[in-house]
């Protein structure tokens, strides 16, 4: 048996990576045993490491600094009994080393999430660039991402190292016959940083579908919503558990809505969606573009008002063909790239290939 080290964040700290680390363990690669928080360890030691500004990210502006986690930190863990490490980690400085073979899952990219989401120009990365290059240079460390799109700048920059591509697994959630007999049209929004996520937008979204479509329903799922949004046909759910967010919650609606104001967009949220059969409909980032195809599994909204996301919204109501052709399309999507046994045997691959 293969023993991996596997660390990823608390679901408080970060929704999306917590839950790829849940569904990598769930769908463990056969012949593997997954062992967590050996001698106590806590993510801490595991985020992206601190003081970013001075280590490597050079004049960047200060603004950037919720971006990283400043923690205890180390310059290298020592792990025995243990074949290699598997981290699931985010965006920012400087990476943990381990004495094992070790995967760093990191999506997106440190380079296009700060080019992408906090507009810094190319010319001030190229620090960080430079680090990620000398730190991938040991043939041990494998930078693990989900899709191209995520390393994007990477590979522009012509990253000289491999990056392998083995996003998590999720399963398809099918609805059940009452839910396909369902009259009302649910939108769900999932966020746990309200306003960073777009709630707002949604609200003003939903109350103009409201205007035309009585039988809309909001569902929203987060920590908390300002005590003023009080409309009819809003239900809020709260923070969930994720298991009942997606096997519950998800197949209960029809659409998911993303429209993120700021900060990373959730891509779990979006791949779990549409693995219940919702088409997407999200604020426009390149990030996106390998999952939500215009017209086929959602919509990219560039324009940043509630006209534009309400009328794509009727127009899929009014259009019952067009969203089922689109629902098929990303259950289509999930199973041809998110197949929990296909995901499974190719990271079991990568596994032996490193021991």
């Amino acid at each position: 048996m293969l023993k991996v080290y596997l660390e990823g964040p608390p679901d408080n700290w970060a929704h999306g990576l917590a839950t790829a680390k849940k569904l990598r363990l769930k769908y463990k690669p056969s012949g593997t045993i997954y062992l967590t928080n050996i001698n106590k360890l806590s993510y801490n030691f595991i985020w992206l490491y601190s003081r970013p500004s001075k280590l490597i990210l050079d004049n960047l502006s200060n603004g950037l600094s919720y971006a990283f986690f400043v923690g205890k930190g180390g310059r290298g863990l020592f792990l025995q009994n243990i074949d290699l490490a598997h981290i699931i980690t985010y965006t920012g400085g400087q990476l943990i080393s381990f004495n094992k073979p070790t995967i760093y899952e990191i999506d997106p990219s440190p380079i296009d999430y700060l080019y992408y989401y906090h507009n810094v120009p190319l010319e001030k990365l190229k620090h960080l660039f430079k680090y990620l290059v000398d730190f991938f240079k040991d043939e041990q460390r494998i930078f693990l991402a989900w899709q191209k799109s995520s390393v994007n700048l990477l590979l522009k920059l012509d990253f000289p190292h491999k990056i392998e591509f083995i996003p998590p697994p999720f399963p398809i959630v099918k609805k059940n016959k009452e839910e396909e007999e369902r009259k009302e049209f649910r939108i769900l929004f999932v966020g746990y940083n309200f306003i960073d996520k777009g709630g707002l937008m949604a609200v003003k979204t939903f109350k103009k579908v409201r205007e035309r479509v009585k039988s809309a329903k909001l569902i929203i799922v987060s920590k908390k919503i300002p005590p003023e949004i009080n409309c009819e046909g809003i239900e809020f759910l709260g923070p969930l558990e994720n298991k009942i967010l997606r096997e519950k919650v998800m197949p209960s609606c029809d659409i998911s809505l993303i429209p993120y104001l700021r900060n990373k967009p959730g891509v779990v949220s979006l791949l779990e969606s549409m693995a219940a059969g919702l088409p997407v409909i999200a604020t426009y980032t390149p990030l996106f573009l390998d999952f939500v195809i215009d017209g086929k599994t959602g919509y990219l909204v560039k324009d940043y008002n509630e006209e534009v996301f309400s009328r794509i919204i009727i127009d899929l109501i009014e259009n019952k063909d067009l969203l089922h052709y689109m629902r098929e399309n990303c259950i289509k999507y999930i199973k041809d790239n998110y197949d929990p046994l296909m995901v499974s045997n190719k990271l079991h691959a990568l596994y032996r290939k490193l021991c």
